[in-house]
């Protein structure tokens, strides 16, 4: 992991933070018997870790990071659950010490909080773990069954239908999260290069209003003349993810046209970004590998 000076700054606001919970740490240890002003303090401790947040110094809900999240997620449940039960007890005997409540109540209200958080970060992870990037290795290649071309689907959660409302030679459909499809829309046959860069451009003309995330003209992974496209389009209020390629396959004199769609699911910006890299990763797979 590179230091840079921005993950320093984080690095120092994770310790200045944590100074805070540590004292009311010492001071729950302090003594040999445990006292309702001693449970108090560690209840507080745990609750107050909620402002103490390492995790954003990986970055938070990077898809590589999941396990950590997971692992952090549910450490800090635990942890929170345990100052409750020691805010409880410090409440039910605080008499005997004649103790204010304010100190086991704050460490309960702060303990609820570190408990949702907890869980939310866990469930964070549970998610990018499942938006990870397909694994190449099981990936697979569709051939159409004239024989015209080849495609390469990124993992066997992608499997082949038939999408009664499009007119298209093959789809394709990812079972499971995020929601994608791709569909060879045209096979052409008999076809120039030229006729290739006549269709290439009328497609490139009709997308002028789409947000760019990544567009190509050269060769694809298998050697053959592509031109393509990845963005963003706003329909209807909402964001898509799209994508289209238009390829010539030389040897078969054919040009194939596929287009590809992911519908955004989550909410917040975090998610939204983990869903994009997913689809980017799948689309690119899928769209620069016709042949």
């Amino acid at each position: 992991m590179e230091l840079t000076p921005n993950m320093i700054g984080r690095l120092c606001s994770v310790v200045m933070f944590g100074c805070i919970p540590l004292i009311f740490l010492v001071l729950g240890l302090r003594g040999r018997t445990p006292t309702p002003r001693r449970l108090a303090y560690l209840s507080l401790f745990c609750g107050l870790m909620v402002f103490v947040v390492p995790e954003i110094v990986l970055k938070p809900f990077p898809e590589h990071h999941s396990t950590v999240l997971i692992s952090s997620g549910i450490a800090r449940v635990i942890m929170s659950l345990t100052g409750i039960v020691l805010a409880g007890i410090a409440l039910a005997t605080r008499r005997s010490s004649d103790m204010r409540a304010l100190p086991p109540i704050a460490g309960l209200i702060f303990c609820v909080l570190h408990l949702f958080a907890g869980a939310g970060m866990t469930i964070m992870g549970f998610i990018g773990k499942n938006l990870q990037p397909e694994n190449n290795s099981a990936s697979w290649d569709y051939s159409s069954p004239d024989g015209k071309f080849e495609v390469t689907l990124p993992s066997r959660k992608w499997e082949v239908v038939n999408f009664a409302n499009l007119n298209n030679k093959a789809g394709f459909l990812h079972r499971g999260f995020p929601n994608m499809k791709a569909v060879v829309q045209s096979v052409i046959e008999n076809q120039t290069e030229q006729d290739f860069d006549r269709i290439a451009n009328s497609f490139h003309d009709s997308g002028n209003e789409n947000t760019i995330i990544d567009a190509k003209d050269g060769l694809n992974a298998a050697d053959q003349r592509c031109s393509s496209f990845i963005g963003i389009e706003q329909s209807e209020g909402k964001e898509l993810f799209i994508g289209y390629s238009i390829t010539w396959c030389a040897e078969r004199k054919v040009v194939v046209v596929i287009l590809f769609e992911g519908v955004f699911q989550m909410k917040s910006q975090a998610g939204k970004e983990t869903e994009r890299q997913a689809m980017k990763t799948a689309a690119e797979t899928i769209l620069y590998s016709v042949r």
